[in-house]
């Protein structure tokens, strides 16, 4: 699993319901999903490309979302991905102020 933290300049476009004055930054997590094969009596485990699980988390200090709400975001070279969001937690900052992290994951949009 592999883990990018990004700034504000790697997000093109917000979900619906987050203002760009009140975004700080962006995570995103991909993993791939793991295939053990066996050739022979040896037994490896490899990363099966293509296959991808991909979570966004946002840090804000504002937003009007909702959980289960379908959006699309642009960040990191992935255009107009189809997202969901699947939580919200919300926190005081170490510099004291109160920030949201929101989390998507991928879905498919109809």
């Amino acid at each position: 699993m592999a883990k990018y933290k990004l700034g504000k300049n790697a997000v093109a476009t917000l979900p619906t319901g987050i203002l760009e004055d009140d975004f700080v930054e962006a995570t995103v997590t991909l993993a791939g999903d793991e295939l053990d094969v066996t050739v022979f009596g040896d037994s490896e485990t490899q990363v099966q490309p293509g296959l991808v699980d991909a979570t966004f988390e946002l840090v804000v200090t504002n937003h009007s979302v909702a959980v289960g709400v379908p959006s699309t975001i642009t960040i990191a070279g992935l255009t107009a991905h189809p997202v969901i969001c699947t939580g919200i937690d919300a926190k005081v900052s170490p510099k004291g102020r109160f920030e949201y992290t929101l989390t998507y994951a991928t879905t498919v949009e109809s």
